[in-house]
């Protein structure tokens, strides 16, 4: 069987939870079958549109620069006829059985029009909210979680998140680029709020509109979704999605063997934080509680690359400046081969998230460690971490909530091995990619 996935990045270029499973998954499958990958790539060295091909562990690897620099209107962010030209000339030379898609930002949904013209089955593992909007966190500008689902309930107010991601004019775009190289934060912020106005002309609600009932459309031609967790299953059926060609699956993971790391010797307790350093991520409120832990023998090991995204430039210079205290720790990013180091150094995995978040690998990655976790209550979180069995649920952007739970633990660092004991086993990459491949064989089998 011959299967082709799309995701938007790849683990070499970000390293993210969707880009981690969609490239296990596929390593996996790739034990049994050939596997193709279509992704982007961003490398202002290379010509726009430019499509690669290589081979990376036995997977057939096609990326595609896109830099953004050719966009010329907010549309190009989702439908691209030089993605969608690049994509059916992948077609014709893999010549896919299927086609599994994970994320489709900075590609084009009319990838899916290009398989179903060849009569391929399509999935898609919905790993985010992307497909409803833009945000994909669905987080207003003001930090709040938003519920919009249909594209009805766009409205005035999406005015300040549209704004803010800076959907521009191609050449605006690469200025804005160069000047993040030499300008001073607050300089970038500054350039940010008066250009905004400029690039994002036009009924911005209607534009919205537009996007989502265009992704809706296009979403009809996926044969199957994959939903890693309930919460996610929901809200796509809300959107419009007919619920019986959503099937709930989980993520696997390489699950261990049974060897774990060596545990590091320490009289700390030691906290840890493994993600994006993103305000939906919640850092900045982790870091806030932490500080409140005066008097305990604690620590706080924050891993991650430590990146100015576009548009969140003083976000970094915030948390860095907030973290200069003792005994937080910034570890930078640790390449995923090596995961197995920050939970050596682990007590209690952090996940302060404000968005709601589908099902984060790197929970079921700590639980495969025997790690409890401390997480948010919000979005598919709760479906893993129970409250009080195997680990303690807060408020989502509640500081003070998180602290209280963090200084449970440190009154009482025994209830660990409590919460060791209770955690369930976790669903390995082997099982998820054996059930993955029964859908793809039951599309095959139904289009001869």
């Amino acid at each position: 069987m011959k299967i082709l996935h799309v995701v938007h990045n790849l683990p070499s270029f970000h390293q993210s939870g969707t880009e981690l499973y969609a490239y296990t998954l596929a390593r996996e499958l790739a034990r049994r079958h050939q596997v193709f990958i279509f992704s982007r790539i961003k490398d202002a060295s290379q010509p726009e549109y430019h499509l690669a091909r290589q081979t990376q562990e036995n997977l057939n690897v096609y990326t595609l620069n896109n830099t953004l620099a050719a966009y010329r209107r907010f549309e190009d962010s989702y439908t691209n006829g030089a993605v969608d030209r690049a994509f059916a000339a992948v077609l014709e030379e893999s010549r896919p059985d299927a086609v599994h898609i994970h994320h489709l930002a900075s590609l084009s949904i009319g990838i899916i029009q290009q398989a179903k013209q060849k009569n391929i089955p399509v999935v898609c593992t919905l790993h985010d909210y992307w497909f409803i909007c833009p945000q994909w966190h669905m987080r207003t500008s003001k930090g709040d979680v938003c519920r919009r689902t249909t594209a009805a309930e766009f409205n005035d107010q999406c005015q300040g998140c549209f704004g803010d991601s800076l959907f521009a004019h191609g050449l605006l775009v690469r200025a804005y680029q160069s000047l993040r190289k030499v300008f001073p934060v607050d300089m970038l912020v500054f350039l940010r709020r008066n250009v905004k106005g400029f690039v994002s002309k036009g009924n911005i609600p209607e534009r919205l509109r537009i996007r989502h009932r265009s992704i809706r459309n296009a979403l009809e031609g996926v044969d199957i979704f994959f939903a890693p967790s309930q919460t996610i299953q929901e809200r796509f059926v809300r959107a419009g999605i007919a619920a019986e060609k959503i099937f709930l699956s989980r993520y696997g993971i390489v699950r261990q063997s049974g060897t774990f790391p060596q545990r590091a010797v320490s009289s700390k307790l030691r906290f840890s934080f493994i993600g994006t350093l993103l305000p939906a991520k919640g850092v900045d409120i982790m870091i806030e509680a932490f500080r409140g832990l005066s008097g305990y023998p604690v620590e706080l090991r924050i891993y991650g690359k430590r990146y100015a995204y576009a548009g969140y430039e003083r976000f970094l210079r915030q948390i860095e400046r907030r973290g200069c205290y003792a005994n937080i720790l910034f570890m930078g990013e640790l390449p995923h081969e090596r995961i197995s180091e920050a939970f050596a150094d682990t007590d209690l995995l952090v996940v302060p998230s404000t968005w709601q978040e589908n099902a984060p690998l790197v929970i079921q990655e700590a639980f495969a460690y025997k790690i409890p976790v401390i997480a948010s209550r919000i979005g598919g979180i709760p479906e893993f971490v129970q409250d009080g069995v195997n680990g303690l649920l807060c408020e989502a952007g509640d500081s003070s909530n998180l602290r209280e739970k963090m200084e449970e633990v440190c009154r009482n660092p025994s209830i660990l091995e409590k919460f060791k004991q209770n955690i369930p086993e976790v669903k390995g990459i082997v099982e998820n990619a054996y059930e993955l491949e029964g859908f793809y064989q039951g599309l095959m089998a139904a289009r001869r």
